[in-house]
């Protein structure tokens, strides 16, 4: 499982603009009761993309014990 994250992961370019979003560790009590249509974690990544302008970098960091 670590070689194919490893294999997925990349050095974040600091030098241009982006966002960092990482992900929470699921099932969370306060995220999944209190989340309503966010519990879906994947659902707020891909609308963040969708906004984003073009040249503006989203990185998502997966919770360590995921």
């Amino acid at each position: 499982m670590l070689r194919y994250n490893d294999s997925l992961s990349i050095e974040p370019d600091l030098n241009k603009k982006f966002i960092y979003f990482p992900l929470q560790y699921q099932p969370e009590l306060t995220s999944n009761p209190l989340g309503g249509s966010f519990v879906n974690q994947i659902l707020i990544v891909q609308m963040i993309s969708y906004y984003l302008p073009k040249d503006v970098i989203l990185y998502v960091k997966e919770h360590p014990n995921q």
